[in-house]
């Protein structure tokens, strides 16, 4: 959304919302496609799996998949 009041300009973005992550566990070697519903999702939105950032596979307003990356060990 954008906002304007003459000279000022700012943009508004809200935030999707959750409401089911499935599965919530996999193997370790990765390849999980893990789906997450929700509202709002949009190009923009993202997994973060194991501390990784993961572009989704498949994306539409209620669902996002991401492919599960292999398990790195701290």
């Amino acid at each position: 959304m954008v906002y304007t009041n003459e000279t000022v300009v700012f943009y508004y973005k809200s935030y999707s919302s959750l409401s089911k992550i499935y599965p919530v566990y996999g193997p370790s070697h990765g390849g999980t496609l893990i789906t997450v519903t929700g509202d709002d999702f949009d190009d923009q939105v993202f997994c973060y799996i194991d501390k990784i950032k993961v572009k989704p596979v498949r994306v539409n307003k209620t669902i996002c998949v991401c492919e599960a990356p292999r398990h790195r060990p701290m």
